[in-house]
């Protein structure tokens, strides 16, 4: 995934993500990772999970956890 942060070093830099949680339609997260030198695949670091929460027939609230 292309990702941008102001504070990163070189503004523009790329990760990989490992869905962990799939229960549709109440939650999805994954694990953030990076791809090494030789093609491998490192995750780590940082857990995204969102939580949804039903407000209506056509609505949901999330819940973000990270």
């Amino acid at each position: 995934m292309d990702m941008y942060h102001a504070n990163h070093p070189n503004g523009d830099y790329q990760v990989v993500n490992k869905v962990q949680v799939l229960d549709p339609p109440r939650a999805i997260g994954w694990l953030t990772g990076q791809e090494k030198g030789d093609g491998h695949l490192e995750f780590g670091g940082w857990i995204w999970r969102y939580d949804l929460a039903p407000l209506g027939p056509s609505e949901t609230n999330d819940l973000v956890h990270g």
